[in-house]
């Protein structure tokens, strides 16, 4: 998946001290972080997970393997990607709730 959002986590990874990226992404919900990563590719989810301290990281990655048993559209990875994009930028999000059901249909 690649998008905009991409582009905008790259660029402020790339261009935001460390330090400040790292207070921005430990304040994110660590579900919204865990799916925005799976919209990300692998440097920059590695990158982000990096800047975490210990006990955030392992929460995040908790969260990670609870929501590989879900099923999210690609819309709904998208809205939490722009929501970390937005969280990097220093900016309040303009992505709706936090809260995401998984797309309804038959199992």
């Amino acid at each position: 998946m690649s998008g905009y959002y991409q582009q905008r986590i790259h660029r402020a990874l790339d261009s935001i001290a460390a330090e400040t990226l790292q207070l921005r992404v430990s304040a994110l919900p660590d579900r919204e972080l865990a799916m925005a990563l799976e919209a990300l590719d692998s440097e920059d989810g590695r990158r982000i997970l990096f800047l975490l301290p210990r006990a955030k990281a392992h929460r995040v990655k908790q969260e990670q393997d609870y929501l590989s048993r879900l099923r999210f559209n690609s819309s709904q990875l998208i809205a939490m990607a722009e929501r970390l994009a937005d969280g990097l930028e220093g900016r309040g999000s303009r992505a709706g709730g936090t809260w995401i059901a998984p797309p309804s249909g038959k199992r």
